[in-house]
């Protein structure tokens, strides 16, 4: 489903030396006497190399300076966000980080190929919480196959770990031309079960439909339980640290 792979990013990454960047980080420090820095990689722990190298070295370069950016909490192999590193993370001076929740049920979660688990999740917002960190999540309503059961399923994430977030952003699903849900569509449509009258949108480079399940009883009460409880998160003040990235990833 995600489009940024396909319309900015694409699906491979290239990495600078770590030098190279460290350096261009103090520059941009001095030459600007900025301590704030944003870091707009899609999953800044892609390389773990960097991604220590950032953490080991950043009030070297930038003292008292604070960052943000964005990871992923992959479930196979290491991602560099153990209790012990997102500690020291903080210490290094990241005050705030986001990620790709979408969804709190685990056959949702398998469907859109996350390439982790909500077990996986529920100990990252845990460590990340205790670590001192600012946690901001983005998470999807009306993804093709989701039943009310899954829903609640993320009404039941959310309310364990709602003193854990910061901020959510809940988004509805979008079908984009290019993505890996595009190829799957075309190539079989009753894939994905309940939409209805489906179009592409070639102007605005997106898909009309309908979600026939968004119309039952039961779907929307648990999508007022969902929405009731990501509003009481994000009526709640940030961390003192985070504020000045308010608004931001």
């Amino acid at each position: 489903f995600c489009s940024d792979v396909v319309t900015a990013n694409g699906r491979s990454f290239r990495s600078r030396p770590i030098d190279d960047v460290l350096e261009e980080i103090q520059t941009q420090s001095k030459k600007y006497n900025c301590k704030d820095f944003i870091f707009l990689d899609m999953k800044l722990n892609s390389n773990l190399k960097m991604w220590r190298a950032l953490i080991n070295n950043f009030q070297k370069i930038v003292p008292n300076g604070h960052w943000i950016g964005t990871v992923h909490v992959n479930s196979t192999g290491e991602n560099g966000l153990t209790f012990d590193e997102l500690k020291a993370a903080k210490d290094s001076g990241l005050v705030r980080m986001s990620f790709g929740l979408e969804t709190g049920s685990k056959q949702l979660n398998r469907r859109m190929a996350k390439g982790t688990t909500p077990e996986k999740n529920s100990q990252f917002v845990a460590d990340a919480y205790n670590a001192g960190i600012s946690l901001r999540a983005s998470m999807m309503l009306g993804y093709p196959g989701e039943t009310v059961d899954d829903i609640w399923q993320s009404v039941a994430f959310l309310k364990k770990h709602q003193q854990h977030f910061d901020r959510i952003r809940l988004s509805r699903f979008k079908a984009i031309p290019g993505t890996r849900f595009d190829t799957l569509y075309s190539k079989r449509p009753t894939r994905f079960s309940g939409i209805k009258n489906f179009h592409w949108d070639y102007r605005y480079a997106r898909a009309g439909y309908e979600y026939t399940d968004a119309s039952d009883i039961a779907y929307r009460k648990a999508k007022r339980q969902l929405l009731k409880i990501i509003h009481q998160i994000n009526s709640e003040p940030l961390r003192d640290d985070a504020i000045q990235f308010d608004g931001l990833m």
